[in-house]
């Protein structure tokens, strides 16, 4: 950013994401975080509104949605539990 504010860190290898992936608001705030292994999402990933606190949470298998994903709204309410 302008600022001098990290935009996101990532990981590369052989020309595919890999390792920790994160994302920043402008403010440095973690907006995502998450893993790729060998170009693919695996394991946690986590997305953050702008002040810190939890939108998404779910987990990744293969560059796939697996098991439980969690939605909260902005107010911090958990507004959807999706199965996959």
């Amino acid at each position: 950013f302008r600022n001098g504010q990290l935009r996101f860190e990532c990981g590369f290898h052989k020309g595919e994401k890999d390792g920790v992936w994160k994302v920043y608001y402008e403010n440095g705030q973690t907006a995502q975080a998450g893993t790729f292994v060998n170009g693919k999402e695996e394991g946690e990933w986590q997305e953050f509104y702008g002040d810190g606190r939890s939108k998404i949470y779910g987990n990744y298998s293969g560059g796939e949605k697996t098991g439980k994903w969690f939605e909260w709204s902005p107010d911090g309410k958990k507004t959807k539990t999706k199965y996959d």
